[in-house]
């Protein structure tokens, strides 16, 4: 799983890119121009102590772990968790993703 780092990735997925929400986690995802997939996980520190934040990355990390197959090769998938995933687990998150954003972005990716 590759990742993203630097912080004009993030702001271009986050202006050019689309989107989709739900109370807990927010999904951007933009082309990248490469012949493989990127992951970034965001935490504000609104969510909580540094402990909170790890778990919360964590938790959208397995579930991304489950669905990467599917995601469409050379986009850049930027996570951002809202205060609702405190209380989650990633089998929630993993729902989330199945259900709602898997086909959204699949049905974006392939105009």
């Amino acid at each position: 799983m590759l990742t993203v780092k630097d912080n004009n990735h993030f702001l271009r997925a986050y202006k050019k890119g689309r989107y989709l929400h739900s109370n807990f986690l927010t999904v951007h995802f933009v082309k990248n121009g490469l012949p493989w997939k990127r992951y970034g996980i965001t935490v504000s520190k609104k969510i909580g102590n540094a402990v909170v934040r790890n778990r919360c990355k964590r938790i959208i990390r397995a579930a991304v772990r489950e669905i990467e197959g599917f995601l469409p090769e050379g986009y850049d998938y930027i996570f951002i968790a809202r205060e609702g995933l405190v209380q989650l687990k990633s089998t929630d998150v993993l729902g989330f993703l199945e259900e709602r954003a898997k086909p959204f972005i699949i049905r974006n990716t392939n105009k």
